[in-house]
Parts: C-alpha cells; sequence; structure tokens
C-alpha cells in the first residue's frame, strides 16, 4: 500500500509539473502571437490597399484606350461646330453692314412720306 501511496505521489507531482509546463507554454505562445499578429495586420492591411490601387490603376487603363479614341471625334466635332460659328459671324457682319443702308433708305422714305402728307393737308 505504502508502495501504491509514493506511486501515486509521484505520477500527482509528475503531472503537476507537466501541467505546469503546458500552461507556460500556452502563456508564451500567446505573448508571441500577439507580438506578431498586430505586424501581420498591418502586413494584410497594406496589402488590401495595394490591390485596391492596382484595380484602380488597371480599370483606368482599361478606360483609357476608349477615351483616347473618343478624342478625335469630338476634337473633329469641335473644329466643325467652331466652323459654323465662323460662317455665322461672317453672315451677321454682313447683316450688320447693310444695316446703315436700309436706315438710310427707312429714314428717306419716311421724310418722303411725311413730305407728301404736309402737302395733303388743308390750308
Amino acid at each position: 500500500m505504502r508502495n501504491k501511496a509514493i506511486l501515486f505521489s509521484l505520477i500527482l507531482v509528475a503531472s503537476n509539473a507537466v501541467l505546469a509546463e503546458q500552461s507556460s507554454l500556452e502563456t508564451a505562445a500567446k505573448g508571441k502571437a500577439t507580438e506578431v499578429t498586430p505586424n501581420a495586420v498591418e502586413k494584410v492591411e497594406a496589402t488590401n490597399q495595394t490591390l485596391d490601387k492596382a484595380k484602380t490603376l488597371k480599370e483606368g487603363a482599361e478606360i483609357a484606350p476608349d477615351a483616347l479614341q473618343d478624342q478625335p471625334k469630338e476634337a473633329e466635332k469641335s473644329v466643325e461646330t467652331l466652323k459654323t460659328g465662323k460662317e455665322t459671324t461672317e453672315n451677321l457682319k454682313g447683316k450688320v453692314g447693310d444695316v446703315p443702308k436700309s436706315t438710310k433708305a427707312i429714314k428717306s422714305k419716311a421724310k418722303g412720306k411725311a413730305a407728301e402728307k404736309a402737302l395733303e393737308l388743308p390750308h
């Protein structure tokens, strides 16, 4: 019986030592994880930001050729609009140049009609 008690005590001491070692290993692992984890999280966030930037650049690169192809068409339209505006301006200049002539003609007609009416008035 005595041998069983000694054996049981030795087993109990050994199991306590194993549990203590396991606990200290868990504590060490948790400490190491907290040291490594913040750096890992920061690296993952930086990687995600880099991926987002790369996606944005890729989308811009895909859109750029279409935009460049549209530019000559828009430039041609602008040139046509300018030509039309120039022609309209020249037409208006011609009409503005005719205004003094028509104003003189209207004045002379008005004077003529006024003279005729003046002669028609009974004295």
